[in-house]
């Protein structure tokens, strides 16, 4: 009931995107399609893995307890504890400030969100402020703001889109 023009469409955008699409067809073995697609690079402002050193801390400051959440089992899911990894979470600007201050170990991950709701000082505010650009991962939901971006790749910060909290690769 279409109008056949959706094969079409497909090797047109995939011919767009560099690459190529073969069909073979046999009557016993059916029909294979195949589908190759340059690999492309992430890019510069986009955190491709968590990486956690054993026996530091994680810092989580999200107004979000669902990301709390989602951060706590995947931690879990990795057995965090046993590399003596700490999680800190955090809700507020001063409560994130004053954790920052208060971890004894100098090893820590930050993990921030951008909008924080009543505060009038952004996660890459506080990012800035406190010097740990380079410990930082600024996880929000505006990631494809240009503004955002550029001021992340000025201060080297990387960032997960908020959406992928749960599936970006976290290594220990």
């Amino acid at each position: 009931s279409g109008s056949g023009l959706g094969l079409y469409h497909a090797r047109t955008l995939i011919e767009q995107w560099g690459g190529t699409i073969g069909i073979q067809s046999k009557t016993d073995p059916g029909t294979t399609v195949t589908i190759e697609l340059p690999k492309e690079n992430p890019p510069a402002w986009f955190a491709p893995k968590i990486v956690i050193n054993p026996d530091s801390t994680v810092i989580v400051l999200d107004d979000d307890n669902s990301i709390h959440q989602i951060w706590k089992n995947r931690l879990e899911s990795l057995r965090a504890h046993q590399a003596d990894v700490e999680l800190a979470h955090c809700s507020t600007g001063g409560q994130f400030t004053n954790t920052f201050g208060n971890i004894r170990s100098k090893k820590f991950t930050a993990l921030v969100d951008y909008e924080l709701l009543g505060e009038t000082k952004t996660g890459l505010d506080l990012i800035e402020e406190l010097g740990i650009a380079a410990r930082a991962i600024l996880v929000t939901s505006r990631f494809e703001e240009p503004s955002i971006r550029s001021r992340c790749e000025k201060l080297g910060v990387r960032i997960v889109p908020k959406g992928l909290a749960g599936f970006v690769p976290i290594e220990i």
